[in-house]
């Protein structure tokens, strides 16, 4: 498990879609582990939530495998 301080999540919107997804809310995810700089981005589900989770099993895999 990574320490919550060794985390910087930001989140954002999906850009210039316009259109239907105006009120989308934001669903795009980036996590960055702070002292190696490894950093995730992912949109791939619809939930904030799930893809901030996503996005931190991504680091925790890629850290134990340097």
């Amino acid at each position: 498990m990574i320490p919550p301080e060794h985390l910087k999540i930001e989140t954002g919107k999906p850009p210039n879609e316009g259109g239907q997804r105006v009120g989308v809310p934001d669903t795009i995810v980036i996590v960055t582990h702070i002292p190696t700089l490894t950093r995730v981005s992912i949109q791939m589900h619809r939930s904030q939530w799930k893809n901030k989770q996503t996005a931190i099993e991504m680091i925790e895999w890629a850290l134990t495998s340097l």
